[in-house]
């Protein structure tokens, strides 16, 4: 996998305790045979792998006690959701970039309403204002950043509608995520 297994190590963190063996033999082999770098099979033979990228400032789960933020299977224009963390990436797969969107493959969080009670959808990365976040209060809370805007990603009415957009109040444990993000 070459310089590419520091992704798989942020997307799947427990995988860093199982031992992998002795691999002279296959570094040998690869050498042998001219084998190409990983980089060539990303683009030639599995092009649809999203690979995080240099505006990637972090990548990885986005936890609040045992849930984590969950795509739950919903696609473009759907909401998001908690689910139980299982650490394999999938659906709790996130990145966090230097523009300040969080992304799910090619979406990214969207609020369309900059109001109390909004539901986060996932819309196609635009670079839009509704898609840009801050990482606030000792970077435990996602903040929207429009200026003037006091709004905190929030959990508490998630299980109806989806996760949605509140006041940001600081001791509300429902606006209070685990950044189980691994800086790249």
């Amino acid at each position: 996998m070459d310089d590419y297994k520091q992704y798989y190590y942020s997307a799947v963190p427990s995988a860093r305790n199982v031992p992998y063996g002795n691999i002279q033999g296959r570094l040998e082999l690869k050498e042998n045979l001219h084998c190409k770098p990983f980089k060539w099979y990303l683009d030639n033979v599995f092009p649809e792998l999203k690979v995080p990228d240099s505006q990637d400032v972090a990548f990885g789960s986005i936890q609040q006690g045992h849930l984590c933020m969950d795509t739950l299977g919903h696609l473009t224009g759907q909401s998001i959701g908690l689910f139980s963390c299982h650490f394999t990436g999938g659906n709790q797969e996130w990145s966090f970039t230097k523009t300040g969107a969080i992304k799910h493959s090619d979406l990214c969080l969207d609020v369309s309403e900059f109001v109390p009670g909004s539901v986060l959808l996932m819309k196609p990365c635009t670079g839009s204002t509704t898609q840009k976040w801050l990482r606030f209060h000792n970077e435990r809370m996602f903040k929207h950043a429009v200026v003037g805007v006091d709004l905190c990603i929030d959990s508490a009415g998630q299980q109806g509608a989806g996760l949605a957009v509140q006041k940001c109040n600081t001791s509300v444990l429902s606006q209070s995520w685990k950044f189980s993000l691994n800086k790249l």
